[in-house]
């Protein structure tokens, strides 16, 4: 795969999630094979610039109102967990990083 800064970032944020014990799901115009994505949904190639309203934005929404609906607040970062710790840590802040 070709270096694509947005994919592997958002690749990161996946490997981070299964950390944590989540479900993933990739959406993307890319063929992405990797053991931590759980589904994927192929989109046609666009430009970058608008990948984001087509990928990210309806998850985003999606996860807002989801936490809203389950009292929970959708801006909290759980850092008092162990599992959100390390994946925020290891996979999406490495030590030097930042």
């Amino acid at each position: 795969m070709a270096k694509e800064p947005n994919l592997e970032r958002g690749l990161d944020a996946l490997k981070a999630s299964k950390i944590v014990g989540a479900r993933t799901f990739l959406i993307s115009d890319k063929e992405v094979n990797e053991e931590f994505i759980d589904d994927k949904f192929k989109i046609p190639e666009l430009k970058e610039e608008l990948s984001t309203f087509v990928s990210l934005m309806p998850l985003y929404m999606f996860s807002y109102f989801v936490s809203v609906k389950r009292g929970l607040n959708p801006d909290l970062i759980r850092m008092d967990l162990p599992d959100h710790k390390k994946a925020l840590r290891e996979v999406l802040f490495p030590p030097g990083t930042h």
